[in-house]
This record gives C-alpha cells, sequence and structure tokens, in this order.
C-alpha cells in the first residue's frame, strides 16, 4: 500500500516538475512576465488536461504563480493566463538548495552520532585489552 502511495507521489512530482519546466520556458521567452497557457500547449506536451489544470493550481497554491483568467469549467477552452512571482522563477534554484541544505543537515546529525559511538567503542576496546 506504502509503495502504491509512493510511486504516486513520485510520478505527481515528476508531472509537476514537467509542468512547471513548460510554465518557465513560456516565462523566459515572454517579455512582460505574463504567461498564456493554451489548450495546444497542454496537448502538444502530452499532458493529460483534467491533470494539468490540477496541476497548475496546486502550483499556484504553493505560491509560485497567480493565476489571473482562466475558464470556469477548470479547462484550456480559453487560455489561461499566469502572472509568474519570484519563488516561481527560481522553482528549480530553490528545490535544489533546498535539497542541498538538507543533506547538510543530515550529514551533520550523523557525524554527531557517528563519532561519539565510535569514541566509546574504541574506549571500551581500549580497555578490554589494557
Amino acid at each position: 500500500m506504502k509503495k502504491r502511495i509512493l510511486k504516486k507521489r513520485m510520478k505527481s512530482l515528476k508531472y509537476e516538475d514537467e509542468i512547471m519546466k513548460m510554465i518557465l520556458e513560456k516565462y523566459h521567452q515572454s517579455e512582460s512576465g505574463i504567461i498564456m497557457i493554451y489548450r495546444n500547449d497542454i496537448v502538444n506536451n502530452e499532458f493529460d488536461e483534467k491533470e494539468a489544470a490540477k496541476m497548475i493550481s496546486v502550483l499556484e497554491s504553493s505560491d509560485f504563480f497567480t493565476i489571473s483568467r482562466k475558464s470556469s469549467r477548470n479547462d484550456f477552452s480559453i487560455p489561461w493566463t499566469l502572472q509568474m512571482k519570484i519563488s516561481g522563477a527560481n522553482y528549480f534554484v530553490d528545490r535544489k538548495t533546498t535539497k542541498t541544505a538538507i543533506f547538510q543537515s543530515k550529514l551533520a546529525i550523523f557525524i554527531s552520532i557517528i563519532i561519539p559511538i565510535l569514541i566509546k567503542m574504541i574506549d571500551i576496546i581500549y580497555n578490554i585489552y589494557k
């Protein structure tokens, strides 16, 4: 059961990355910072329209951009207009920085636990053979 949930979450993260990659490409192409997402953009990138709409809404709730205009039916019958925020423009940079910081903190915790254990083991072994 947990594997299925984990697989679904990993698929969701991959889908989120692909959608954000498409949005960032359009953002870098626009001069005004306003992004228009058309139905063709979704179809050409082989996204499911409902899943893409859901993922874009999730990304908006994560405060990466604001949706200025969208269809009332939550589909792409009219182009969606997005306004990118700074956190969205730095999406992949921030994720890499966060991963590095998490790794460094885990490493520091690991070292702070292992070194005293090793010192204690060496002390015990030394006292046994003394």
